[in-house]
């Protein structure tokens, strides 16, 4: 299913999901880090509920990754109940590991602890990028070579990241 939102924004979920959103008003709501989130108003309380708890309904001391890192993809195929911890680990995938500083390029991805990893300054963005991208495409390799199930989730979040 695709909510086109009157931001024009869409919104992913599963048809099967219909019945339990199909009675939210949802719009996108931009979180921290730029991070793009589906929300809506509960009916009668007016408290808001992001679409990816409302689905998974995790406990509260538990969060719902989006796999792909795209927060406005919520087939449940793509959403994970885990500790913030694990979240954290995820966010290394993500696409903003380079940084303009004066005229030079700043190549800092961060490890799959979530600690930053300085790769060096560049003259052009394409070159920090294509630094960036041989570090995860390392990293992706050892992780895989770990062999336990976070481990090759992560290898994988990595590859999807590569290859997208």
């Amino acid at each position: 299913m695709h909510i086109e939102t009157t931001s024009g924004h869409t919104i992913l979920a599963d048809d099967a999901d219909y019945p339990v959103l199909g009675g939210y008003s949802w719009w996108v709501n931009r979180a921290g880090g730029g991070l793009l989130y589906a929300q809506a108003r509960v009916p009668k309380s007016g408290k808001r509920v992001l679409m990816h708890r409302l689905l998974m309904d995790p406990p509260s001391d538990l969060v719902v990754h989006h796999k792909n890192n795209n927060g406005l993809d919520n087939r449940r195929s793509n959403l994970m109940v885990t500790t913030q911890q694990v979240n954290t680990r995820f966010a290394f995938v993500g696409p903003h590991c380079v940084h303009q500083q004066g005229a030079r390029w700043r190549a800092q991805p961060r490890d799959e602890t979530g600690k930053q990893i300085s790769l060096g300054m560049y003259d052009t963005e394409e070159q920090a990028k294509a630094v960036v991208q041989n570090w995860q495409y390392r990293k992706m390799l050892e992780l895989e070579a770990k062999g336990d199930e976070e481990s090759l989730h992560l290898a994988a979040a990595i590859e999807q990241r590569l290859t997208a």
